[in-house]
């Protein structure tokens, strides 16, 4: 076996003893339905106190998952454009009060796209994989395409009756920019952004790291911390970025 595949699978089953340890009967219940909490954003979930939660790029509700275990009481409101992972958020959330997933995808304009599904569909986009995506993740591979809707948040959502202070966490495999842009991040309900940026593009068309920090520093946010990087070859790819306003 590749040392690579030899690393993923350790953190697989790192990551499986600490969703068994926890003992959260929704996480238990989700690992039924092929689902595994992100419990790699607990950390960062502790640090702050949210009271509702726009979860875009949801997938099969793993951040929820990880939201739901730290701060119950936070409503989500999840987005996840894709059929397949869609339905398998509403199997594992089924019955959960406070949350609601919206399936669209989000952007800064509206309309119809067409979105790059992959092997692992957790890294399907908006944008097509670069070979570099695929070199260094190979379930990131196109192997489908899917038409999907495509709505700037504010035409989904009434921002103004969510509960305050707003989590709007972003992870949507390279059109970061584009979903900020649709966000309407000037709205008083977000406190924090908490956005997956990469250092290189991993998608044909990504807005890298460097330009996401700077343009929501202009907008009046700070970084108040970096989580989960992912580094290959000794040299970090990709990492998530956690913004406070003021």
């Amino acid at each position: 076996m590749i040392p690579g595949a030899v690393t993923r699978l350790t953190r697989k089953a790192a990551k499986l003893a600490r969703i068994l340890s926890a003992g959260d009967p929704l996480w238990l219940r989700a690992l039924r339905h092929g689902v595994a909490a992100g419990v790699e954003h607990v950390p960062m979930l502790r640090t702050i106190r949210p009271a509702s939660v726009v979860d875009i790029g949801a997938n099969r509700g793993q951040f929820a998952l990880g939201v739901k275990h730290v701060h119950p009481r936070a409503r989500i409101f999840s987005f996840e454009p894709l059929a397949t992972p869609a339905a398998a958020w509403r199997q594992v959330f089924a019955g959960v009060d406070s949350v609601e997933l919206h399936q669209y995808a989000v952007g800064d304009r509206s309309g119809c796209a067409r979105m790059f599904v992959t092997y692992e569909d957790d890294s399907s986009s908006l944008f097509e994989p670069s070979g570099l995506q695929t070199e260094l993740a190979p379930g990131s591979r196109v192997v489908g395409r899917e038409v999907v809707p495509v709505r700037p948040l504010a035409q989904v959502l009434d921002l103004d009756s969510l509960p305050a202070p707003g989590l709007l966490k972003i992870d949507v495999q390279g059109s970061e920019y584009q979903v900020i842009r649709g966000s309407a991040i000037d709205h008083p309900v977000w406190r924090w952004l908490y956005v997956e940026s990469s250092f290189r593009p991993l998608y044909s068309g990504q807005v890298t790291a460097d330009r996401i920090v700077c343009a929501l520093i202009e907008a009046g946010y700070r970084l108040t911390g970096i989580f989960n990087p992912w580094v290959a070859s000794r040299t970090c790819v990709q990492a998530d970025f956690l913004f406070e306003r003021g």
